[in-house]
């Protein structure tokens, strides 16, 4: 499997044979893009991508994503400014 920034990785060495296949059916592709606050994001499922796979058609869902989004939200939730508070 090739992951981007990790390069080829070995399932069957680091998981061990019975996390391989011979064949697999890809059902779905979800692309990863960098969450542009400036874009307007289809989250309703209306517009049908596809991504083309050896001459299939297969369902393509992109997902926009922001790097430390879940530190963020819960650094800023009332818990956790109770306890910083609490502690000092």
């Amino acid at each position: 499997m090739e992951i981007r920034g990790l390069g080829l990785i070995n399932i069957r060495d680091l998981f061990g044979v019975a996390a391989i296949r011979n064949a697999k059916r890809v059902e779905l592709v979800v692309q990863l893009e960098r969450w542009d606050p400036e874009r307007d994001y289809e989250r309703l499922g209306i517009d049908e991508l596809r991504y083309d796979i050896l001459g299939i058609r297969v369902p393509l869902v992109r997902m926009p994503v922001a790097p430390g989004a879940a530190s963020v939200s819960s650094s800023k939730s009332p818990r956790a400014t109770s306890c910083s508070a609490a502690a000092g």
